[in-house]
């Protein structure tokens, strides 16, 4: 479309002007988060200070497709993806405004991959040569793995979006790859797409990191928002490692959000292996442990938005000397191993409060460990 060096230009003229779009709009639908109820107020789980509008996530959708217009024609991939975000982040709004509960969110993130699978025509079509050999994969598995990684993409971001600025500085670190990745492809459209998007994100950012004599946000993400960043950036990666002309291997996937989806794989099994539901609310994430070890809530998010871009990079590297596709599965699951064997004396800690709460119950029913839900609906209300 433009080519060469101005490609490069036109990409960060793009950026900038989603990061102002989306700072703007956050301006503007504050207000209107407080007369409608779209807020998120503090309770015994958000610990918050103050009412807070949840509205980052409208404001980059509406951006992000407003200017993705400019840089796409409306092809049935366009227009599937568009069809995708507008239902999670339906589905988020609701829960944000008066929750939703996790089923039924469950179900329209499954829906947004079906979608991305039979509507835009993303699917994990190979897992490279991790077999030996590339193996096209049948459709119908085609549409189960796309369903699968878009789900598990979206709770892992909608999981580490527990402090202020995390979830966004962690997707931006990983937009920034993917950008470099597509300008490197020489793709102009989906270099600008990820500019985009990876301003729309520093927009909201403005408004939901601590800066000095701002000592909380003032905007969050909300489950909308994390829920829409999840699907972009499982699309972003679909597009990269499933089609021949870009460089990225199939492999190289899972380590450019290596972080949050290690937490989320470890904080399920351990919450199943204690008999509690994946989805209940829990102090046992990566960004709960550093705070409790004493690190600030712009450490936490500076040291996990730095690890996600080294493990990305790292893994680009080896993708560049030509290491075999299993030496990524493995590494990434060493990395998951260590990180599991690094938490375990906090996941021992959580079992052995579960296994107190069910003999307090036994005893008392008024009886409740500290970070148990009080009702199924409580349950409900945790974050995914």
């Amino acid at each position: 479309m433009f080519g060469g060096g101005w490609m490069i230009w036109v990409a960060a003229a793009l950026g900038m002007g989603a990061l102002i779009g989306a700072a703007l709009l956050v301006c503007l639908l504050r207000p209107i988060a407080f007369r409608t109820g779209l807020v998120d107020h503090p309770d015994a789980r958000r610990r918050h200070a103050q009412p807070t509008p949840a509205i980052g996530g409208l404001a980059i959708f509406f951006v992000v497709i407003l200017l993705s217009l400019i840089v796409h024609p409306l092809t049935p991939r366009f227009l599937g993806l568009d069809l995708a975000a507008l239902l999670v982040v339906i589905a988020g709004v609701v829960d944000d405004h008066r929750r939703l509960g996790w089923g039924k969110r469950m179900i329209a993130q499954a829906g947004a991959g079906l979608i991305l699978a039979l509507v835009a025509g993303l699917r994990v079509t190979d897992l490279g040569t991790l077999l030996g050999a590339h193996v096209h994969l049948p459709f119908m598995l085609q549409v189960l793995l796309t369903v699968i990684a878009t789900v598990g993409t979206i709770n892992a971001v909608n999981m580490i979006d527990g402090v202020d600025g995390l979830a966004g500085a962690a997707s931006l670190a990983t937009l920034l790859m993917l950008t470099g990745v597509a300008a490197h492809a020489g793709d102009d459209a989906l270099t600008m797409n990820f500019a985009v998007t990876a301003g729309a994100v520093g927009g909201f950012l403005v408004f939901n990191v601590r800066w000095p004599g701002k000592p909380r946000a003032s905007v969050f993400l909300g489950n909308a928002g994390a829920e829409l960043l999840g699907l972009l950036l499982v699309a972003a990666c679909l597009r990269l490692t499933q089609e021949t002309r870009h460089p990225l291997r199939p492999g190289l996937a899972p380590f450019l959000l290596a972080p949050a989806l290690i937490d989320c794989l470890t904080v399920i099994v351990r919450r199943v292996r204690r008999g509690a539901s994946p989805f209940m609310a829990g102090r046992d994430h990566l960004h709960e442990i550093l705070l409790d070890a004493g690190l600030s809530v712009n450490a936490v998010v500076a040291l996990i938005s730095f690890a996600t871009l080294a493990i990305g990079l790292l893994a680009m590297l080896g993708a560049w000397a030509r290491l075999p596709d299993a030496v990524f599965t493995i590494a990434f699951a060493g990395l998951w191993l260590a990180y599991g064997l690094a938490t375990r004396t906090r996941g021992a800690k959580l079992s052995r409060r579960a296994r107190l709460t069910v003999e307090l119950e036994g005893l008392a029913p008024e009886a409740k460990c500290p970070g148990q839900a009080d009702s199924p609906q409580e349950a409900d209300r945790a974050t995914i």
